[in-house]
């Protein structure tokens, strides 16, 4: 079941990481790395205590996953150097949201479950943190694209550099997931709801990624990650398929 330890690390990371936000953005105070740091003590302790309690990676599950998700947005944000602490408090925003959004989860998607026979399988391990990688590196070029746009800052470095970052885990994420399949179902390929959306955030990603024109390239960027946020929430909630591991 969902504890009361489980509730309050994800409760304390998310207080801890607010107060870091809050305090910044309003400079209440000056070094407030603490908090952030924190959050990410708390975040941590949630991963190894659910590790320990389910007895196997933290990330067969919508709840799971959704929190895996945020620690390794906020894990990437943490320790850049490239931002400032303001920016940095603003950077953290989707890490924030996806924990609330854990947290409100209903109790039922929170029960730890046995491993399905098709999750037991060392692909688990290349398949899922490769797109889980590929997601944060695409939400932060997102984030850092609407920055660009509202602060009149050129981000267009650390966007190419996450770009191919993402591209290339997706990517790796997509072929071995093949693998994967190819052992579970007999077939690299099934026109699963959620394989057929990776497919479509990979093609607008590799579109993103050898476009030239700087403006056209941002929307495929904005495509992309609407894309990844349906393959990822929408077929999770909406659709049934092979891929429904709530």
């Amino acid at each position: 079941m969902f504890t009361l330890i489980e509730f309050f690390l994800i409760f304390f990371a998310l207080v801890s990481w607010c107060i870091y936000s809050i305090f910044v953005l309003f400079n209440l105070r000056k070094t407030l790395t603490v908090f952030l740091y924190c959050g990410l003590f708390f975040h941590f302790a949630w991963i190894v205590y659910r590790t320990v309690l389910v007895t196997h990676a933290p990330f067969s599950n919508a709840y799971e996953s959704i929190l895996f998700f945020s620690f390794l947005y906020f894990l990437k944000i943490s320790f850049s150097k490239y931002w400032t602490q303001k920016r940095k408090a603003i950077l953290i925003l989707p890490a924030e949201i996806l924990l609330i959004i854990g947290l409100l989860l209903p109790e039922t998607m929170k029960i730890p479950n046995f491993l399905v026979p098709a999750l037991q399988s060392f692909w688990m391990f290349i398949h899922v943190p490769s797109f889980f990688i590929g997601y944060t590196s695409l939400t932060y070029l997102f984030v850092l694209c609407l920055l660009e746009f509202f602060l009149k800052k050129d981000f267009s470095l650390i966007i190419k550099s996450e770009l191919k970052q993402s591209f290339f885990f997706i990517t790796l994420g997509i072929i071995t997931g093949g693998f994967w399949a190819d052992q579970c179902w007999a077939s690299f390929w099934n026109w699963d709801p959620k394989e057929i959306w990776a497919l479509v955030t990979f093609i607008l990603l590799t579109a993103a990624f050898h476009c030239e024109s700087k403006k056209i390239k941002y929307i495929f960027i904005y495509l992309s990650f609407f894309a990844m946020l349906f393959t990822y929430f929408g077929v999770m909630f909406l659709l049934s398929g092979l891929h429904s591991y709530k």
